[in-house]
């Protein structure tokens, strides 16, 4: 019984211990999981950063591709103008025949209407490169902010499960090591019980060994006297044959005829005593041959 529950401390201990190793080795996995998604969290911000720096260099450049575009529409509406002047130039040539004063007069007002044109379509054009210009930046700059709200919230929800899943394992190790404490207190419990009843155990056997060892010695009187009655009744048989014999010699020498004969008796001398005792604690089985 004491060896059972021995067993079954050894098996508990054991038992609690592959449950703490395992805790603690998960414990080091998450931890270095969670060192990791540190890691990954770092490089996540530098790429971030390195992206944002080129989104800002191609927008520069996209803005300063845009300005070309524009100055190169700006130069195709000059064109465009040149040629509309040269052809109108081109056909009023016949204006020339007339007199030098409506000539001045007439240029005058041409001209007039001519800036009056350009300046229309130029205001026109700058107010359609103003308006795309103003639209493309706001679209831009909404999407950027978009992105960069986006990568704030990846941070933040990064963070709160990180900041969970440290928490969970603090929790579970607590706990494991709330149980590996009770389940300790428990063991040294039991190996107090076990210490004490061993010592019991050790008392009594010590008793029983007292009392073995006074049921030995009395065996061993026992077998003496046994052995004396054994030697007694040996020497009373050999007396019982000398005197048999005499019987015999006595009636030859007295002569009678009808001498009876004695029955020739077979006397085992080596006869066998056999005392079986069973001593229990430092006495062993033990047979005496006599």
């Amino acid at each position: 019984m004491i060896q059972v529950q021995e067993q079954l401390i050894d098996e508990d201990r054991l038992k609690l211990e592959r449950v703490l190793n395992q805790s603690a080795s998960t414990l080091a996995e998450l931890r270095a999981s969670c060192a990791e998604w540190e890691k990954n969290i770092g490089s996540f911000r530098a790429t971030r950063e390195d992206t944002f720096q080129k989104y800002m260099a191609l927008a520069k450049d996209w803005c300063l591709m845009k300005k070309q575009t524009n100055e190169y529409k700006i130069s195709l509406e000059m064109m465009k103008i040149k040629i509309q002047f040269s052809k109108t130039s081109n056909a009023k040539v016949d204006l020339f025949s007339m007199d030098m004063c409506d000539f001045a007069g007439y240029w005058k007002l041409e001209w007039e209407q001519i800036v009056k044109k350009i300046r229309h379509d130029f205001e026109i054009l700058y107010g359609a490169i103003h308006q795309e210009t103003v639209c493309y930046y706001e679209k831009k700059s909404a999407e950027l902010q978009g992105e960069l709200e986006q990568i704030v919230d990846y941070q933040k929800v990064d963070v709160v499960k990180h900041v969970e899943i440290v928490e969970k394992i603090q929790i579970e190790y607590e706990e494991v090591q709330k149980i590996y404490s009770h389940e300790s207190a428990i063991l040294l419990k039991s190996e107090a019980l076990f210490s004490k009843l061993e010592s019991e155990w050790k008392a009594i056997q010590i008793q029983n060994q007292e009392k073995l060892d006074v049921q030995s010695n009395d065996l061993g009187y026992l077998h003496e006297n046994i052995m004396m009655m054994v030697s007694s009744i040996e020497e009373m048989q050999r007396s019982k044959i000398c005197l048999e014999s005499e019987i015999i010699i006595y009636r030859h020498i007295l002569g009678k005829s009808d001498i009876c004969q004695i029955a020739e008796t077979t006397i085992t001398k080596g006869r066998k005593f056999v005392i079986k005792y069973e001593c229990h604690g430092s006495i062993n089985m033990g047979k005496s041959k006599i």
